[in-house]
């Protein structure tokens, strides 16, 4: 009997040694071999047209990576200090904090703590489950050797700074520095540091705005610890324990973006490089914005005496030279992040302001000129028989005097001369975006299928300024990756038509503002050229008799700049009470203020007009 127990502790004993030598040599097998990870979500960021910052875009979490170089040595050693003190005597794994954690779990009957180091917690966010079981702890030791053999020490800092949740959707110093502190991570304090380095142990319970006290409290020890390392002095310390929190005001996810603009560009990002990389890809996007413009364009707008609070108005300022949009309203007041935009989204018949791009644009590029005799003498075209708005006709006029006088049986006669696909054709090429059921005779006075935004009319409009060239409107400008690599840039401008047809539409459209229907757009000391557009109420139950307007425009441009604007009713408002009493002229009227303050704000004098 006590042989056979002898044989059987014997074979025990070769048997556990065979088990530990295999277990070794996969252990050693498994650390030697690289470790690579893969980078987690990082915030994007929209920048004007002078590089500074306008928003930042988060995905799934909030993290802006900073080099290790960026993140002062007080902050550093706050979370070395409370998350793993003996960081850089160790190989990844830490013996007597496993120890510590392995008899303090005893005693509790369950796992309570981890023991983790900061390698592994830089293993556990990028390759683990967060499970709490001595399997996954044993998974988590092998790959923190492993990663260690590939990573210095300083690379894995860096990775755990940037990577560690510290509450309200922040992850890492930088993300959590701007959220707490409005500063960059470079910028903070010994007690702003240690309070960031607190926030690790239960980021939802030890929130500073919420919790006040309990980080207080938290910041504090971690202070102490750090005296007790040698990682600062006590004066120091001391100096830091009696700072205030000094947290910024607590702003909710997303105020940033509350900019019509803004949501434009995140539309037009996503559009060309994808919603990844917009949200979580750490793009760098470059817009064409002029903040000082946009400032003068709501100011005056909130000036404005519109008919009553429910009317709503969109506008579009363009650079007349590049396309780029430097200034947008979506409407009267910012409703919702990437709500209704009514400077991009909204879609309505233009009216007259439709005229020079399907009628007297495409008329002038086959040689007729602003001179040549067009006829206002009422007529029906198998039926359609549009009407001035006068209700009368001046019979044979020039092309300049229909325009300047917006006459529509003019236009409809022109656009009948010329043809209608050509008309179409020209204003496809402008961008506008017709349908293919717009192949008639309304054309000429903007009776379309679907209608146009005021971002279409500015970028069509914009090809007069331009000397007969096209640009689609753009907001973005660059967009870079976060190595700098450029992965997109916007295109130049396209011929679209003859050099002399755009300057002679150019006069055309000053002799409007200068003495027709646009006077009301007149700025003092500059040539404004442009064109109103007017529609009427619809002959429905709910406006019959009304005898008013449902939609009103101005589309306009100086050298520089070009502009469209439209008034009206959003669609859901309109009724027998709710409807325009003033058209075109009262938008050209809004529009002649906003373009003055705008010159007068971008230091344009008089003498700079063309």
């Amino acid at each position: 009997m006590a042989r056979n127990i002898k044989i059987f502790l014997v074979l025990l004993v070769i048997v556990l040694a065979v088990e530990f030598a295999g277990l070794f040599i996969y252990t050693y097998t498994v650390v030697s071999q690289p470790v690579t990870y893969t980078d987690l979500d990082r915030n994007s960021f929209i920048y004007d047209r002078e590089g500074r910052q306008m928003a930042d875009l988060q995905g799934k979490a909030s993290r802006v990576p900073v080099s290790l170089d960026r993140v002062p040595d007080q902050v550093r050693n706050a979370f070395i200090a409370i998350e793993d003190e003996r960081y850089f005597n160790h190989s990844g794994v830490d013996p007597r904090a496993i120890a510590r954690a392995f008899f303090g779990n005893i005693r509790e009957g369950e796992i309570v703590q981890g023991g983790s180091t900061i390698t592994q917690q830089v293993v556990k966010m990028h390759f683990l489950t967060p499970e709490k079981t001595y399997a996954r702890k044993y998974r988590e030791a092998i790959l923190s050797l492993q990663f260690e053999n590939t990573h210095s020490k300083n690379e894995i800092l860096e990775i755990y700074l940037n990577d560690i949740y510290l509450g309200e959707g922040a992850y890492g110093v930088q993300a959590a520095s701007q959220k707490y502190f409005g500063k960059d991570v470079g910028d903070l304090s010994l007690a702003e540091g240690a309070l960031l380095a607190g926030i690790t142990q239960a980021p939802s319970r030890l929130d500073p705005f919420t919790n006040p006290s309990g980080s207080l409290d938290r910041r504090n020890t971690v202070l102490g610890k750090m005296v007790e390392l040698g990682m600062t002095d006590s004066a120091s310390a001391l100096t830091a324990r009696e700072a205030p929190l000094g947290l910024r005001d607590r702003r909710p996810p997303g105020e940033a973006l509350a900019s019509y603009y803004v949501d434009h560009v995140i539309d037009e990002a996503v559009r060309l490089v994808g919603n990844d990389a917009v949200f979580g890809g750490g793009i760098k996007i470059t817009t064409a914005f002029e903040p000082g413009v946009q400032s003068e364009v709501e100011r005056v707008l909130a000036k404005e005496k519109f008919q009553d609070e429910l009317v709503q108005c969109g506008l579009v300022l363009l650079n007349s030279n590049t396309g780029e949009i430097i200034s947008m309203v979506g409407g009267r007041s910012y409703e919702a992040a990437r709500g209704f935009n009514r400077a991009t989204q909204l879609k309505r018949q233009p009216g007259s302001a439709m005229k020079p791009l399907a009628v007297y644009g495409p008329a002038f590029e086959l040689g007729y000129r602003k001179d040549t005799i067009v006829e206002d003498t009422p007529r029906s075209w198998n039926g359609y028989a549009p009407k001035n708005y006068d209700g009368g006709s001046w019979g044979s006029i020039t092309a300049q005097k229909a325009v300047q006088w917006s006459r529509n049986i003019a236009a409809v006669w022109l656009l009948d001369r010329i043809g209608i696909d050509r008309g179409y054709e020209f204003a496809s090429r402008l961008g506008i975006g017709l349908d293919k059921d717009d192949r008639h005779l309304a054309l000429a006075l903007g009776g379309l299928t679907r209608g146009v935004s005021p971002l279409e009319m500015a970028g069509a409009y914009a090809c007069f300024a331009n000397g007969g060239n096209y640009s689609p409107p753009h907001a973005v400008t660059l967009i870079e990756d976060s190595a700098g690599k450029v992965l997109y840039e916007a295109p130049g401008p396209v011929s679209v038509m003859k050099e002399s047809t755009a300057s002679m539409m150019t006069d055309v459209l000053k002799s409007v503002v200068r003495s027709g229907t646009g006077r009301p757009a007149a700025v003092r000391g500059f040539e404004v050229a442009g064109k109103t557009g007017t529609t009427e109420l619809p002959g429905d139950g709910r406006h019959r008799g009304a005898g008013g307007n449902k939609d009103a425009w101005f589309v306009g441009y100086v050298d520089q700049y070009t502009g469209a604007l439209w008034v009206g009713y959003d669609e859901r408002d309109m009724d027998g009470r709710h409807y325009l009493r003033k058209g075109g002229d009262m938008a050209a009227g809004i529009f002649g203020r906003v373009l003055a303050s705008v010159l007068e704000e971008s230091g344009r004098s008089p003498e700079s007009k063309r």
